[in-house]
């Protein structure tokens, strides 16, 4: 997954959708470093986007129902990374 920000929002697409996204005015992220996805973003990956959902509902988060599946993993992934600081 590839990092794109735009408004102040990021979001992680994949190599096949990031000319769209760029063409439509996102930035790339630049990674701080090249680590290996944490055990989270392994196990977020491989949910269906109604496991996605679950997720998020679970997590108490709001907003998510009309999000894709990128999306969603990018807003949980970051919801993560929040908690962890």
């Amino acid at each position: 997954m590839i990092k794109l920000t735009s408004n102040g929002v990021t979001i992680s697409v994949t190599p096949q959708d990031i000319d769209w996204y760029l063409n439509a005015g996102y930035q790339r992220v630049e990674p701080e470093e090249d680590l290996e996805p944490t055990h989270e973003e392994t196990s977020l990956s491989a949910m269906t986007l109604a496991e996605l959902r679950g997720e998020a509902k679970g997590r108490g988060l709001s907003g998510y129902s009309n999000l894709s599946k990128d999306d969603l993993f990018a807003l949980l992934t970051d919801e993560q990374e929040e908690e962890g600081e």
